[in-house]
């Protein structure tokens, strides 16, 4: 078995630190990972996989490289980028902004490339489905249109307005995570995005939904998620937003399921241009 792929403990966001793809152990990793894909790679109902979710990219051009050059020396990514300048005659301390940029790019190309290589050798067929942005600046969001398949980001707004940077290759968007919900069921936290009260929730559903459909770039919306968060939280994360499609004894809520349904009638005469 592979050993653990390290992180770059100075690249953190919300969910940990990034992966190091120039850790040795990470092209391995991936290449194992891959081989689980044998399993679903002739399922009709498996379109593809993700590669993470959330991940730590830097929000800035130079954010990313300046972070690694703060890891310990040892760090692959660091060694790598420290290789790099001195094939410059760069001082690792005065380091331009151009090349910090381009590091970061580096890292990014790395990250994206290997995962795909490493599954698209086992399942061909199956589409890369990134790895479900969150954040990411325009440079990361470019390497992910690169190497994937599918570019999917968590959109938590009352409208999916991101689309891809200028220089992009040209792909589809997916939208892996939006929600929205509201304190009338005794909630103490409604949602990322709250709205007043479940006929709001159902109203705001139905005008995500039709602004992706009016987008050629989007080619679909997931929820998020299935169940309300318990009130007390959820283990290991605290969430505890009222979000899910049922509440915690699993009743449904009408509003919400009416939306959907409602849009499942609408979804293809929409977007071919017979309804709008």
């Amino acid at each position: 078995m592979p050993a653990r792929s390290r992180k770059i403990e100075t690249v953190q966001a919300h969910w940990g630190a990034l992966l190091d793809p120039f850790a040795p152990e990470f092209e391995e990793n991936a290449r194992k990972t891959a081989e689980r894909l044998k399993a679903y790679k002739d399922d009709p109902y498996c379109i593809g996989f993700f590669s993470g979710n959330e991940q730590s990219w830097s929000s800035t051009e130079t954010g990313l490289a300046r972070k690694i050059l703060d890891a310990p020396d040892d760090q692959p990514a660091k060694v790598e980028f420290l290789r790099r300048l001195a094939a410059k005659g760069i001082d690792p301390k005065n380091v331009p902004n151009e090349e910090l940029r381009a590091f970061g790019i580096a890292v990014a190309e790395k990250y994206y490339s290997t995962v795909r290589d490493a599954a698209k050798a086992v399942a061909p067929d199956m589409l890369y489905l990134g790895d479900r942005l969150a954040w990411g600046c325009p440079d990361v969001v470019r390497a992910a249109a690169k190497y994937a398949d599918v570019v999917t980001m968590n959109i938590y707004d009352f409208q999916p307005t991101r689309d891809l940077p200028e220089g992009s290759v040209d792909k589809p968007i997916m939208v892996t995570e939006f929600h929205f919900g509201c304190y009338d069921t005794g909630y103490f936290y409604a949602s990322l995005i709250p709205v007043k009260d479940q006929k709001a929730r159902a109203a705001a559903y139905r005008d995500y939904v039709r602004a992706a459909l009016d987008n050629p770039r989007y080619v679909g919306t997931h929820w998020f998620c299935w169940r309300d968060c318990p009130i007390t939280g959820l283990c290991g994360e605290g969430a505890n937003a009222q979000c899910g499609l049922v509440s915690m004894a699993d009743v449904p809520y009408a509003e919400l399921i009416g939306a959907i349904r409602t849009m499942a009638a609408e979804l293809y005469p929409r977007r071919f241009g017979k309804e709008k």
